[in-house]
């Protein structure tokens, strides 16, 4: 999960409708896309410079939608990076950021790819942009940095000399404005702080958290762990490498190579001691001391962190050390330059919170949790992997997009592992956090949850590669899938569309991407999946104005609001979706993002009359409500004409003002009735000392108001508003004052909404939560507060009066929408006002079949054939979606995964589909064939109860671990009493009818990894003879000694003379020196 710390701003207050307060403008418009471009050649200088002064001027009518009146003086380079694609182009990145004064502008890009041509010029191929055209703000530093360093370690509440880490002026998005600031980092603190450097609010401190969380869970025992968690069941525990550690001994100080060997020069029997601190990772047990291995200096001395039983602590350390090893070095033997990846990072295992993981980009370190709350350890393969995901994203230029960010660390854990599972083992029962093998699809303007919207990327790089090795085979479709995908980490791609823009530029071969690219059918099949086609087209004309938005009615906290739908081109066509937004202040394109966001309905094409329903207005207030269309490119429309709602009336549930005795209401620590002040009449609730008129106790100390149960039965839409007094402690960790809202009948049912500001300015203002989520229950309602400290408590604390819940009478329709019958009334359901909108005969005279369909194409909602409970087990129902029609649905007599019994194929889809394919399996017997049958058709993994694979050599079996085993043995007793070796799996083959392939990673006949010397004897006997084949790579020498060693015939598929296919590197000495030269002849063609 990601968790980002907000700024602290005032709360917005109702204005009246005659004279609306205006939102301070500092910029004329925030501009945000991306295209690709069929640009006109650009000669860029001799020097090959690609500073803005020089560029932008060559592109600038290229680029002129996103520039505006931008120059190159407003721009200085970020980063750029240049490479050399599989296709043999040169392709140059280069990432602009936007400055004001020479200040930079928080989160803003100008990304450029230019394509080289053979003539010495260049083309733009793509562009990606956020920036803010006409940005008018004051840069001039009123405060200083020395000042600025003093406040922030004040509010910190660090000692006056603390390390400052870092200090530097920003502009950045504040209420709305853009404004100077100091941004500053103290050494060892995860948050950092913001002082204003000018204007009236000039020293104000704000604190901010942008630490990068994720849920996560796994089982782990040994060693360290694969597959799972550290302390619990479920992973793979094994005695593994530890690569590049430290090792000390009297006077010396060495580390570990790659495959963790090491030589000193000291006596014999000198202490020796490892840690776990290497070139990519340093381990820090938080909750305890650090592993140290020790052993005496002596030939073959072993430095042996934990042991086979160890807990869950140790694990997490050597696991953690592991994974950040194994990530780095992935990254670096995928032409990730070393230095540009750093120090060690710094690995903080075993905090004391549970159910969590996260990247904290103010300190630079990865954070795993202990187990607790249900889940397990958080120092998992795949979550490790994720979150040095998000460092390296960090790394090259920050991280711009928390939604590619999160794809960034899921498709680094799914390609470095080779599994498309996240966080497998998280839970007991096996379960897990993502998976790179969905099927999300990208949102119009990528608006969702970041870890929602990283399963875009991810899930395209995990199905391009699929489809890659579906066409060239395992071994290439996975090398061309890291080829293609990784170098956007160092180009430093912004955001998804641009990063999915980069692998289609990486495959293209001419500068041309509208004729396809070499592999367009894998890639754009996967693009399809995800809806990323979009990311591909040259459309950069957006959809049309909407000019006629009306109200049509308004409630206590809703509205209905009609207009005419634009196009996707301007007036033509349909566009992707709406965004209908409200605001206490009127909207344009300035400010349109600071709206608050409601749903909106499915988008029609240009000219159609389309009606909304907004709901979680505030009652008794006049808003602003506008919108715009979004089309499939990413392109957004202009903001519309505003139109002002006015909401009234509605059912007040309930109302508070604290003026006579109790209401019902119970209270304790500081909280009590007063006289100090109120928002009417003369009392409100307080939480304060008379005596000090502050909360200030001299500790710790907190309380909570409750109010009485309220019946939301009945209601819909309901509001809370309460007139708040607030003046607390700033930040973001101290003085929470919270509202928390809890269902009596299902307490698991809570809405917490934290505090919106620190200071309400010295008066009482409106606040307004929505519970919507809460209509038609019973519910409490409390205010909490708590000090978390005991120091800076001395300011006047939380009033709350004139408390009042306001909803809707809920208005049920006659009856459903899927059902034909007699009119129905609009104000019954949103779905049915578009629907009468549109067709005005279906709440006039009858609601008939024409109505029902128009549900679906107007609403987007599936009208079922058959009711659950009807008695009629119909079309579409079944054991599975109805029981209550269908009756229940058979049980297995055994796993699919374990062989036994003939299975009832109704007992399981799985078994379904194997079944169809092999009747064999449900009518006689469900064998060894079966069960493999079940892996490969139904994608899942089947754990074998014998202590290693049919399939692959390794010591004796016991004869009952499997029917295969035991008839193995029973003609070659060898293979259950001595070693199951290759004779034994030629015989599982053979009896049971296995499909057993090579067990190796790669063909011995091929150079590439190092190889385990376990997966074959020939491997075993070559690196026996020499150890670099299996502890740094199987190179052309080893193919060499496996062919003179094992009797291999191993060669080239054609003379080196003759062209042809691409020829395999390990296949002669010649080949392989010619193909590190040039890859293309062992990759693609030998031309």
């Amino acid at each position: 999960m990601a968790g980002c710390g907000g700024e602290d701003t005032p709360s917005s207050i109702a204005a009246p409708a005659s004279n609306p307060p205006q939102a301070a403008k500092t910029y004329g418009r925030e501009v945000k896309g991306g295209r690709v471009h069929k640009g006109r050649d650009i000669a860029l200088p001799a020097t090959r410079s690609l500073n803005a002064a020089d560029v932008l001027p060559l592109v600038k009518d290229e680029l002129k939608v996103a520039l505006g009146p931008l120059t190159a003086r407003d721009f200085e380079t970020a980063s750029q990076h240049v490479e050399r694609t599989p296709a043999r182009a040169t392709l140059s990145h280069v990432s602009y950021r936007q400055v004001r004064d020479g200040v930079p502008i928080f989160g803003t890009y100008l990304n450029l790819t230019l394509r080289a041509d053979r003539n010495g010029g260049s083309k733009l191929a793509a562009s990606s942009h956020h920036l803010y055209q006409d940005a008018a703000v004051d840069t001039e530093d009123k405060v200083g940095e020395e000042r600025a360093n003093a406040l922030a370690r004040q509010v910190l509440r660090a000692q006056p000399d603390a390390r400052v880490a870092k200090a530097e002026r920003v502009i950045r998005p504040i209420a709305g404005a853009l404004q100077m600031v100091w941004d500053i980092s103290l050494a060892g603190r995860h948050e950092r702080v913001l002082v204003i450097a000018n204007g009236p609010s000039a020293g104000r401190v704000l604190t901010i958290d942008d630490r990068v969380f994720e849920v996560v869970s796994g089982s782990v025992s040994g060693f360290t762990v694969s597959g799972g968690a550290p302390g619990a069941s479920g992973g793979t525990v094994a005695q593994t490498s530890l690569p590049h550690t430290r090792v000390t001994g009297p006077g010396t100080l060495v580390h570990a190579d790659a495959a963790g060997a090491f030589s000193v020069d000291v006596p014999l029997g000198s202490p020796l001691q490892a840690t776990l601190n290497g070139r990519a990772a340093t381990v820090e047990n938080v909750s305890g001391p650090n592993l140290v291995a020790a052993a005496a200096a002596a030939p073959g001395a072993g430095l042996v962190f934990s042991s086979a039983g160890a807990g869950e602590q140790e694990i997490a350390q050597t696991t953690a050390y592991r994974y950040v090893d194994a990530a780095r070095s992935f990254l670096e033997a995928n032409g990730l330059a070393p230095d540009a990846l750093g120090e060690p990072l710094p690995t903080n295992v075993n905090l004391n919170d549970f159910c969590n993981a996260y990247y904290d980009p103010g300190a630079i370190s990865i954070n795993f949790f202990l187990s607790g709350g249900g889940c397990n350890n958080s120092a998992i393969d795949s979550v490790i992997a994720h979150e040095y995901g998000h460092f390296v994203d960090d790394r090259f230029g920050g991280i711009y997009d928390g939604g590619l960010s999160e794809g960034w660390g899921d498709t680094l854990a799914c390609l470095l592992l080779k599994d498309p599972l996240v966080g497998g083992g998280i839970t007991d029962d096996g379960g897990l956090i993502r998976t790179c093998d969905n099927d999300y699809v990208y949102p119009p303007g990528g608006w969702d949850e970041a870890h929602s919207l990283g399963q875009s990327w991810a899930g395209f790089v995990w199905h391009a590669r699929a489809n890659l090795i579906g066409e060239l085979g395992e071994a290439a479709g996975d090398a061309l899938a890291r080829a293609l995908v990784l170098p956007s980490f160092p180009s430093n791609a912004p955001d998804i569309p641009t990063a999915v823009r980069e692998v289609f530029l990486r495959d293209d071969d001419d500068g041309n991407l509208e004729n396809g690219t070499l592999h367009w059918g894998p890639l754009w099949a996967s693009a399809q999946l995800h809806g990323l086609t979009f990311a591909l087209t040259t459309d950069v004309t957006p959809p049309g104005q909407v000019t006629d938005l009306t109200a049509v009615d308004a409630g206590a906290t809703s509205a209905v609001v009609q207009f005419t739908s634009p196009g996707d081109d301007g007036l033509e066509g349909t566009p992707t979706a709406y965004e209908i937004g409200w605001s206490l202040y009127p909207l344009d394109d300035s400010n349109f993002s600071s709206a608050k966001l409601t749903s909106a309905p499915p988008a029609q094409p240009a000219g159609w009359l389309v009606q909304a329903q907004i709901d979680g207005l505030p009652p008794t207030a006049t808003v602003y409500v506008a919108m715009r269309a979004v089309d499939e490119a990413g392109n957004v429309g202009p903001v519309s004409n505003n139109v002002q709602v006015t909401t009234e009336g509605g059912v007040v549930v309930y109302s508070e003002g604290f003026e006579g005795d109790s209401g019902g209401w119970s209270s304790d620590g500081l909280w009590h009735i007063t006289t100090r002040r109120a928002s009417e009449g003369e009392r409100s609730f307080w939480y304060g000392l008379e005596e000090t008129g502050t909360y200030d106790t001299g500790s710790t100390n907190a309380g909570t108001l409750t109010l009485p149960v309220i019946d939301l039965t009945g209601v819909s839409s309901p509001f809370l508003v309460v007139d708040q007094f607030i003046h607390v402690e700033g930040g973001l960790y101290y003085d929470a004052a919270t509202i928390v809202v809890t269902d009596i009948d299902d307490p698991g049912n809570v809405a917490v909404f934290p505090r919106t500001t620190s200071w309400t300015n010295g008066t009482f203002e409106p606040r307004f939560e929505s519970l919507a989520g809460f209509a038609d229950r019973r519910i409490t309602i409390a205010f909490s507060f708590d000090t978390i400290d005991g120091a800076i408590n001395d300011f006047e604390g939380w009033y709350i009066d004139n408390v009042r819940v306001v909803g809707e009478e809920t208005t049920s329709c006659a009856h459903g929408k899927c059902e034909q019958g007699g009119p129905l009334d609009p104000a019954c359901d949103p779905c049915v006002a578009s629907v009468c909108a549109f067709d005005s005969y279906c709440c006039e005279v009858a609601w008939d079949a024409a109505c029902v369909d128009e549900v679906a194409t107007i609403c987007g909602e599936t009208c079922e054939a058959d009711t659950c409970g009807d008695g009629v087990c119909g079309e579409g129902e079944d054991c599975g979606s109805c029981s209550l029609d269908c009756g229940s649905c058979p049980t297995c007599e055994h796993e699919v995964c374990d062989p036994g019994a003939p299975l009832d194929p109704a007992c399981d889809p799985c078994a379904q589909a194997v079944c169809a394919a092999d009747p064999y399996c449900c009518s006689n017997e469900w064998d060894r064939v079966c069960v493999e049958q079940a892996a490969n058709t139904c994608g899942v993994v089947c754990q074998d109860a014998c202590e290693h694979d049919l399939c692959s050599p390794g010591g004796a079996l016991d004869s009952q671990c499997d029917p295969c085993v035991s008839a193995v043995c029973a003609a070659d007793p060898y293979c259950c009493n001595n070693s199951w070796d290759r004779a034994c799996v030629e015989q599982a083959a053979n009896t049971c009818g296995l499909t057993c392939t090579q067990a190796c990673s790669h063909d011995l006949c091929s150079a590439g990894e190092g190889l385990d010397p376990a997966c074959d004897p020939c491997a075993s006997a070559v690196c026996a003879a020499d150890p670099y084949c299996c502890n740094n790579a199987w190179d052309a020498r080893c193919v060499d000694q496996a062919a003179s060693a094992c009797g291999l015939s191993c060669g080239c598929s054609h003379d080196v003379c003759d062209t042809g296919v691409a020829l395999d590197a390990g296949c002669d000495w010649c080949v392989s020196e010619v193909c590190a030269q040039d890859p293309y002849c062992c990759n693609n063609a030998w031309d």
